[in-house]
């Protein structure tokens, strides 16, 4: 596995951290094609005239009715039948993608070339059942306890219906997963003991702007484990951080750390299910700009077979890289 080679002589002061962001395997809303929308056009269409999960290209604002699909509400109707589900689970094929990207975070850490900052150490998980059943390979094979960071949870929260209905606030409210309901998905997660017994979640839908206010605070807090990291311990004992989110918020928090607003529009950063993000978040303050995030690998989704591969849509935009057997 060839990562970006860095030097690993850091002079006084300067503190360095990998990233691994990993967006969820594929879930059941996911293999409905229904991908959470962020003010999507009409149409949510693709450069192949289909969508991130292979079917035909369909209506973002309201889904007709099929077998496989319920009925979507339209923006100002009144409330009905949504098959989006507030909390999915992993589909059968979103299972063997996360054990995909565990092995590959194995190989990584295991591989004795590997630059031992880059091995795996820590991982952190949002409350979602999706992240937290990506998670579970993980934690088998990288023999690591998960940790639980509600800050990576996807735009929105827990909620019923539609993402931006009119009507959110006619559907019953949803709290996520509770403490012991996580545990049996991931029995040796910690940081799980501020969790209300109804959930993690507060109810109700998150609105765009406070998911830009949590996309910069969770990009703070990444910059903080930068701060404890101990410039003169061994490259060995510091490792890098894995953190299991959400499509959506992936795009912002990369907006934030980017020192990009993290609502502007008029980037996307797409990523696939069980793709990774691998960050180099660096801090020197001798430098005229004290924080540096390298984008070392984007979007590396080369691990996962194609034919269990899904892809990304966002803001209507879909997409899905297929693998090409180039020879040699």
């Amino acid at each position: 596995m060839d990562l970006p080679h860095v030097d690993q002589k850091q002079s006084h002061g300067k503190r360095v951290l990998f990233v691994y962001l990993v967006r969820h395997a594929e879930s059941s809303n996911n293999s409905r094609d229904l991908h959470d929308q962020r003010g999507a056009p009409s149409a949510a269409s693709s450069t192949n005239g289909t969508t991130s999960s292979g079917g035909d290209a369909l209506s973002s604002t309201k889904r007709r009715k099929t077998e496989a699909d319920g009925v979507q509400v339209q923006h100002g109707d009144a409330p009905t039948k949504s098959s989006r589900e507030p909390d999915p689970c992993l589909t059968s094929r979103g299972r063997k993608q996360a054990v995909a990207v565990a092995r590959l975070l194995q190989r990584i850490r295991e591989d004795p070339a590997t630059d031992p900052r880059h091995r795996p150490q820590q991982l952190y998980t949002s409350g979602f059942c999706r992240a937290l059943e990506t998670s579970k390979p993980m934690v088998e094979l990288l023999k690591l306890d998960p940790q639980l960071q509600s800050d990576l949870h996807e735009e929105g929260g827990v909620f019923e219906g539609p993402r931006r209905s009119s009507h959110v606030v006619d559907y019953p409210k949803r709290y996520g997963f509770s403490a012991a309901e996580m545990r049996k998905v991931l029995p040796s997660i910690i940081g799980t003991e501020s969790v209300p017994e109804k959930g993690w979640w507060v109810g109700g839908q998150e609105t765009e702007e406070e998911s830009a206010k949590r996309a910069r605070r969770c990009s703070e807090w990444l910059w903080k484990l930068v701060e404890k990291t101990d410039s003169s311990a061994d490259t060995a004992e510091a490792g890098a951080v894995v953190c299991v989110t959400h499509g959506l918020f992936m795009d912002r928090l990369i907006k934030a750390l980017s020192g990009l607003q993290p609502d502007l529009g008029s980037v996307l950063f797409m990523s696939f299910n069980c793709a990774y993000w691998l960050v180099q978040l660096r801090i020197d303050p001798q430098a005229p700009d004290q924080r540096k995030a390298v984008m070392a690998c984007c979007n590396v989704v080369d691990h996962v077979p194609m034919s269990i591969r899904t892809g990304h849509s966002i803001c209507g935009i879909s997409h899905c890289q297929p693998s090409y057997d180039l020879g040699e």
